[in-house]
């Protein structure tokens, strides 16, 4: 589903856009930052609401040095799978039906690949990550 509009309006009405939590004190760009919880719409609105882009962890690091790790786990799980053929995920006709029908229902065949999943998670963390720098993240 789609909850942006409910996130918006959490922030209208006070929500911190700098909220820490978790033991490594992430804010929530930097929890976007994970591919499972990406959403360029909330990443948009919490800068237009005033998250710091360059706030840091326990670690030091900002979200853009969470997304390039992101990225470079995401480079070599699809180089890792690179040597398999093209063709592996139908290889079997039956395999390759329930694909299609599969496409035809969600309209979206990226959650049965992993290695679509890999490239599609690697675009939107490229795309958050050319926001957060646009928006004035400091280059390290």
């Amino acid at each position: 589903g789609n909850d942006n509009p409910l996130f918006q309006a959490l922030l209208e009405m006070g929500l911190d856009a700098d909220l820490q939590f978790g033991n490594k004190h992430n804010n929530l760009l930097q929890v976007l930052a994970d591919p499972s919880f990406c959403n360029l719409k909330k990443v948009e609105l919490l800068i237009q609401y005033g998250a710091d882009v360059n706030a840091q962890d326990t670690d030091g690091d900002t979200a853009v040095d969470q997304i390039r790790v992101e990225i470079q786990k995401l480079d070599e799980f699809i180089a890792g799978h690179s040597q398999e053929p093209d063709k592996q995920e139908n290889r079997y006709s039956k395999e390759g039906d329930i694909n299609s029908i599969m496409v035809m229902a969600f309209g979206d065949s990226t959650q049965f690949s992993p290695v679509k999943k890999a490239h599609a998670d690697k675009i939107k963390l490229s795309k958050m990550e050319a926001i957060l720098l646009k928006s004035g993240t400091k280059k390290r």
